[in-house]
């Protein structure tokens, strides 16, 4: 990393292994990093957990929002929100790429932690602003979604329309608790990529996830459920799905 830190990993969402990496780090400046919504298996990050043991061990917390913000929490601030942990939180991350539908991202924390990073951060010293236009559709999207909580609940009725039918296939979903939907396939990266071609040549995009962005033997399938979709449209996706994968997969 830019900042020459050591790193040290622990295990998906297990505070276990994370109080085992705090005690090795005893005595030291520590930083402990999460995603609120982790991107491949859409399950939600143990935000109450962490922040007690970061309080314990005396550790600064990190959350990264990129697949929450706008979707979680009474205002659509995140997961951090959604827990009422914003003010536990040192540091807070979000894109503007994903539900803005922009560019850019942007860091909230503490006026400290902001002045030292701009003046030490060099992706910040050695980018170039947004251009304007951007920042207007940026401040326009944020307008929309949070004058009321309508595209909220939205993708929350597609999501759940999504996840129940399906569960009624019998795919796994992993422990997906948001609108980041993995249909897993297993280890083989063949059977996933005929799968995709099959797929494609139905008139749908599903994104492929291969291995090492996930576990070799979890090679997997992602849908990102949107407040646009039509009902219409969600049913054309389950069919292609139910025709094309829900086979496949339990011939193996």
């Amino acid at each position: 990393t830019l900042s020459g830190a050591k790193m040290l990993f622990f295990k998906h969402n297990d505070m276990s292994s994370l109080e085992q990496m705090l005690e090795k780090c005893k005595g030291k400046r520590t930083l402990v990093c999460v995603e609120g919504v982790y991107s491949m298996d859409g399950d939600l990050v143990k935000l109450p957990e962490v922040i007690e043991l970061c309080e314990k061990y005396n550790a600064g917390s990190f959350i990264d929002e990129a697949h929450s913000t706008l979707m979680f929490g009474p205002n659509g601030r995140g997961v951090a929100e959604h827990y009422g942990l914003e003010e536990k939180v040192g540091v807070s991350f979000g894109t503007l790429s994903k539900s803005f539908g922009g560019v850019g991202g942007f860091i909230c924390s503490n006026a400290r932690i902001i002045r030292y990073l701009k003046g030490y951060s060099s992706p910040w010293n050695f980018s170039c602003s947004i251009s304007p236009p951007i920042v207007a559709g940026l401040m326009k999207s944020l307008e929309i979604a949070t004058r009321d909580s309508s595209l909220r609940d939205k993708l929350w009725e597609n999501t759940a329309y999504l996840k129940n039918h399906l569960a009624e296939m019998g795919l796994n979903l992993g422990g997906t608790e948001s609108q980041v939907i993995p249909i897993i396939i297993g280890s083989s990266g063949e059977l996933l990529y005929t799968l995709a071609a099959e797929i494609q040549k139905r008139g749908l995009f599903l994104q492929p996830v291969d291995f090492p962005a996930v576990p070799a033997d979890a090679r997997r399938f992602r849908i990102s459920a949107s407040a646009q979709l039509t009902k219409e449209e969600m049913d054309t996706t389950l069919q292609i799905i139910e025709d094309v994968i829900v086979p496949a997969v339990k011939k193996k």
